[in-house]
């Protein structure tokens, strides 16, 4: 499957900007990462020739993105390490009241 440009929408995406989040046209990347020496510092990865040391790092772990791919661990074990890190829905939930109306809008006596 082939990733389109971000900014032309027409061409094959050869790099992907962590900065920007963005899927770039070789023509399309070299006016936006030149235009100074900001922009040139960004890090981009290549779309077309993928390894492993490219990918970017997870903002809540650092780990690689496809690091789950090459160790034992499993994308589960991965998920329950970040779990403390999500909000406890089923908690809001129970908190949640229901109330019946009738068509007057009223609430009705059960």
């Amino acid at each position: 499957m082939k990733i389109q440009c971000d900014i032309c929408n027409k061409d094959e995406a050869s790099v992907f900007c962590s900065a920007n989040e963005a899927a770039l046209y070789v023509a399309c990347d070299h006016p936006v990462h030149h235009a100074n020496k900001l922009a040139g510092k960004r890090q981009r990865f290549s779309l077309l020739h993928l390894s492993p040391k490219q990918f970017p790092l997870c903002d809540v772990c650092q780990l690689s993105a496809t690091s789950s791919l090459y160790s034992s661990q499993s994308s589960s074990d991965s998920f329950a390490a970040h779990n403390d890190l999500l909000p406890n829905l089923k908690s809001q939930n129970s908190t949640t009241t229901t109330t019946t109306t009738t068509n007057n809008n009223k609430p009705s006596s059960l």
